[in-house]
């Protein structure tokens, strides 16, 4: 009897840990997930002039404001990690 109030008592830890784990992978993939509020105002306007920058293309060439200078030109900034939430420059 007391090999089975063991097993029991043990089954309730790990499933009391499992609990608390799966609590801490929820919490922080909302906030991984959580889009970013338009209404903050962080990012570039339409129209808006873009920041100086000096970027590595994956074919080696350097990109920067100058290169794209002078051309109707569509700017993305991505990023792989989820340092911050603003493009670099706008002090956001």
């Amino acid at each position: 009897m007391t090999v089975l109030t063991a097993a029991v008592v043990v089954l309730g830890l790990l499933c009391l840990l499992n609990l608390a784990v799966s609590a801490a992978v929820i919490r922080r993939l909302r906030f991984l997930g959580m889009p970013m509020d338009p209404a903050s105002g962080a990012g570039l306007a339409i129209g808006g002039s873009v920041p100086a920058f000096d970027v590595m293309a994956d074919d080696g060439t350097s990109l920067n404001l100058d290169f794209l200078s002078g051309r109707r030109t569509l700017i993305a900034f991505l990023s792989l990690q989820r340092a911050g939430r603003s493009a670099p420059g706008t002090g956001q």
